[in-house]
């Protein structure tokens, strides 16, 4: 932040209304037991990166149910 402007960089953009509940937490289980497998470090690494995308969709999609 400088100048009182902000810039936010990020990785993941969408609008709640977009986010598949159901799709993103079957993505989510399968991203779960996919870690459960003996994987090499970049299939665990872009398994590990589907999970955390998909958790973060939840998050987005439940903070705006509660409103």
């Amino acid at each position: 932040m400088s100048d009182n402007t902000l810039t936010v960089m990020t990785d993941l953009a969408t609008y709640e209304q977009d986010i598949d509940e159901r799709a993103v937490e079957e993505a989510k289980k399968r991203a779960e037991q996919a870690l459960e497998q003996k994987l090499s470090g970049e299939e665990y690494a872009e398994t590990l990166a589907i999970l955390e995308k998909s958790l973060a969709q939840l998050r987005i999609k439940r903070r705006h149910r509660v409103r």
